[in-house]
């Protein structure tokens, strides 16, 4: 193992410095001719070419692409890397990602790949992540990704702590090991998407009517001219929910959220704040009353809209309240979703932000799949959807509820340990040590890499 290290090491160190040279290129014009050439007529290896050619000319005084302040700046993202993959390689956490290769790649466990978890889990993200892996939605959502806040990375409540969160805490914020629930938030997220990933129908007296629920879902806080929610564009419901956040932020944006009786603007975290916890909702149908809701957690804690739709995605709620970073001190009671009404909860309201600020990246994303339309004019939220879903390691349809007490899902994540492979990559730190700081002089890999992609 300490041979499989030192090569590992030596390769982020080597590949740091080459990606670090090619970034302070001092060409102008093409850097290779026969590199055009060879690219034909294919849009893809042109755009390639010519973002290579503007990188490479940023850094040239002479060159017509010269951006001093970008040069600095990526090259202070370069640096940084460099320093913080040697930092990486110099800690024990370095020693843990070689064992949690080894442990990984245990899970190549059978010849047959039918029954090999590894190689079906593999097969699972390939196929999710298939629909994006072209240069259209790629550039579309880099330059998505380019409108965060490069201040919102770093810090003691940035992009990078709400990364770090996600993996180290539970849906509830609590410290994963060393609470009764002990599946993070971010697994519980996963799942959360995978069991929302359909299309809920009305029930009348135990019969189908086919009739979609969000159908019946309508919301009197709008501007004018647009509709309340967007269950005009779909009735799934993941995509639904996807929608109804984007349109928030966008409201917020456009100054469009009504609040003390006029239109106010709000920031992504307001308007984020302000769909979980104020947005009214209504569900209408014929021959009863409409139901009303106030905020989108309203409707996670209401009895009878539980029972539409699966458990997991119920109790996986908190993890979606979670991407706000919002202030909270939860005292969940075993299970009790009524918890989401009561003061604990409603006094989040208005601290979207203050803890993390993961939002900040998951908005730009959410809305490029959301707006992006694919060749046929298709919303691309369904690739997202479907990226997200391909991670899943839970299983759905074997999900026991947190009212099932010690013999819960959510209470029995070690359940997966060893069959699982972003489990794995959890509990041995390979999605934290990235993460973090291993030195004085070091930000930790994902705040410069963030701040690389931003700006590039």
């Amino acid at each position: 193992m300490k041979k499989s290290g030192v090569l590992v090491s030596i390769g982020i160190q080597v590949f740091a410095v080459m990606v670090f040279a090619s970034a302070a290129m001092s060409e102008n014009g093409p850097v290779d001719k026969a590199r055009h050439e060879a690219g034909g007529g294919f849009a893809s290896g042109a755009l390639i070419n010519a973002a290579i050619d503007v990188l490479a000319g940023a850094h040239n005084p002479d060159s017509p692409f010269y951006d001093k302040e970008f040069a600095q700046a990526t090259t202070n993202d370069f640096r940084q890397l460099f320093l913080s993959a040697r930092r990486l390689a110099q800690h024990d956490d370095f020693d843990q990602l070689v064992t949690s290769l080894d442990k990984v790649m245990a899970l190549n466990d059978n010849p047959d790949p039918r029954k090999n978890t590894l190689a079906k889990y593999l097969k699972q993200v390939l196929k999710g992540v298939a629909p994006i892996m072209q240069p259209e939605p790629i550039k579309g959502l880099l330059v998505s990704l380019s409108s965060i806040d490069p201040a919102c990375i770093s810090g003691a409540n940035g992009i990078v702590k709400g990364l770090d969160l996600t993996v180290t805490n539970n849906i509830y914020g609590q410290n994963r090991l060393e609470s009764d629930i002990n599946t993070s938030s971010l697994r519980s997220l996963l799942i959360m998407f995978a069991s929302a990933d359909y299309v809920p129908t009305f029930v009348v007296r135990g019969k189908d009517t086919g009739i979609p629920y969000l159908s019946m879902v309508d919301s009197p806080d709008h501007p004018p001219l647009e509709p309340g929610t967007v269950s005009d564009q779909t009735h799934n419901l993941a995509e639904w929910a996807i929608g109804e956040i984007v349109t928030a932020l966008r409201w917020g944006r456009e100054g469009k959220i009504k609040q003390g009786g006029r239109y106010v603007h709000m920031d992504q975290f307001q308007a984020f704040d302000w769909l979980m916890f104020k947005k009214r909702y209504r569900v209408s149908g014929h021959g009863y009353d409409a139901l009303k809701f106030e905020g989108v957690i309203s409707v996670a804690a209401d009895r009878i809209a539980q029972v539409l739709v699966p458990a997991a995605l119920v109790e996986a709620f908190p993890a979606a309240l979670e991407l706000g970073g919002g202030v909270k001190d939860v005292k969940h009671r075993g299970g009790d979703e009524g918890c989401f009404t009561n003061t604990p909860w409603r006094t989040v309201y208005g601290t979207a932000g203050e803890r993390h600020k993961l939002l900040a990246l998951a908005a730009p994303v959410l809305e490029y799949f959301w707006y992006a339309r694919d060749h046929q004019g298709k919303s691309r939220v369904s690739d997202l959807v479907g990226l997200v879903v391909s991670l899943n390691e839970i299983p759905c349809t074997d999900y026991r509820s947190l009212d099932a007490g010690p013999q819960a899902t959510f209470r029995n994540d070690e359940d997966l340990a060893g069959k699982s492979v972003l489990k794995i990559i959890e509990d041995s730190g390979v999605m934290n040590a990235p993460l973090r700081p291993h030195g004085t002089d070091d930000t930790g890999l994902a705040a410069p890499l963030l701040d690389l992609i931003i700006r590039v």
